[in-house]
């Protein structure tokens, strides 16, 4: 039977102490000097480790039941917990102050991944989200064929929204804190030739696309940077240059580039300028900036179709409903850095033109060092049989 304590000299609230599930004794404040309030308050503290005793489920649904009785008794309002469906909600409207569209979208995409696997769960208060549910929905996105990194990404976006629920006291742990992510990078995109390069070009359905194409060729630029790109990024002078952040690693003072421009791409950039119209700042391509990156009708996937309309192969790496293309607009910039390789492009000039702070990641954009290994085992003599 559990008891009511007074501390006088620290405080006028009343110290509930009573066994928990385990057997020992614990001690906690009620909050009030009320004594009648408190000896309630005691009752549910009691009911809650009697509760404990059963599996998580129905712990976490009676804990939550309690919380809401002792505070419409304490306060005499209603106490709601925020669903997990709204929660995300709210988070996602709140990021969106001061992130950047393309960041939102990949938010949402994660959230609504999540909110799909969980079913009815996500209508239910998310203080009810487990651990298990994180980890189980780790497995799902497995099987459905997505990249390693793509699902650590997606974990990355969960515990930072659980962070928030956790801080405002909507949860009791962060579910998405200590669960396992799968190891292993994703598959390094596959390098055009020259050849397909070519035919890539002649499958281009405007100038703007094949301008997009010199753009990834000549600059290895990811293709939300090349999207990014306004008149202003280039000085197309005597000494043509190219200086842009990088929005993947670009925070703060970090992610700028700069580099030279190709006499080949130079020429490309004055002869759409002119056709085009632009003017001094705008952005390089209006009409395919003006979409969203992703999803089936934005320019990261309509470039695959550009790829398959110039019978090419677009070497998807899976299967499952994530399949992805290892040609894609992002094999420009493993186009680019295994050219230089060849070309004995010093490492370091190589990293800076992408903008590689890493070597190990360089070293997985490079096909080069395959070759020269394949090409060096292939000049050891026949043994014949």
């Amino acid at each position: 039977m559990g008891s009511l304590l007074r501390q006088i000299e620290r405080s006028k609230n009343w110290l509930a102490r009573f066994r928990a599930s385990d057997g020992k004794w614990l001690q906690r404040t009620t909050g009030t000097p009320d004594r009648k309030l408190a000896e309630q308050i005691l009752q549910q503290f009691e009911n809650d480790a009697r509760t404990a005793e059963y599996n998580g489920g129905l712990v976490i649904k009676k804990v939550v039941d309690n919380a809401m009785d002792m505070h419409q008794r304490a306060t005499g309002r209603s106490l709601r917990f925020p669903t997990l469906r709204a929660f995300f909600a709210d988070f996602l409207t709140s990021k969106s102050i001061n992130k950047k569209t393309a960041t939102i979208a990949s938010y949402r995409k994660t959230v609504n991944l999540f909110l799909e696997h969980m079913g009815a769960e996500a209508d239910k208060p998310v203080i009810r989200v487990q651990p298990a549910d994180v980890q189980s929905f780790i497995k799902a996105r497995m099987a459905q064929g997505a990249a390693p990194a793509t699902v650590r990404q997606g974990i990355v976006v969960l515990r930072m929204m659980f962070k928030r629920a956790l801080d405002e006291g909507m949860c009791a742990i962060n579910p998405a804190a200590t669960v396992e992510v799968p190891d292993g990078e994703s598959q390094t995109k596959l390098p055009f030739t020259d050849e397909e390069v070519q035919r890539i070009l002649k499958a281009c359905p405007s100038e703007e696309w094949r301008t997009l194409v010199f753009l990834g060729y000549y600059t290895g630029a990811r293709m939300g940077d090349c999207l990014g790109l306004t008149w202003a990024s280039f000085d197309l002078g005597d000494t043509p240059k190219l200086t842009y952040k990088q929005k993947k690693t670009g925070k703060g003072s970090k992610g700028w580039v700069t580099i030279a421009v190709h006499p080949a791409l130079q020429k490309r950039l004055l002869e759409w300028r002119q056709a085009s119209k632009a003017g001094k700042d705008g952005p390089i391509l209006p009409g395919l900036t003006a979409k969203a990156l992703g999803g089936n009708t934005g320019p990261s996937t309509l470039f695959v179709q550009v790829v398959k309309a110039a019978s090419i192969d677009p070497c998807y790496a899976t299967t499952g409903r994530s399949k992805q293309p290892r040609k894609c607009f992002h094999s420009f910039r493993t186009t680019l850095v295994t050219r230089m390789q060849s070309l004995e492009i010093p490492q370091e000039v190589r990293m800076s033109i992408v903008g590689h702070a890493s070597a190990d990641v360089h070293k997985g954009y490079s096909q080069g060092e395959w070759n020269s290994v394949k090409s060096a085992i292939n000049k050891l003599p026949d043994l014949g049989t």
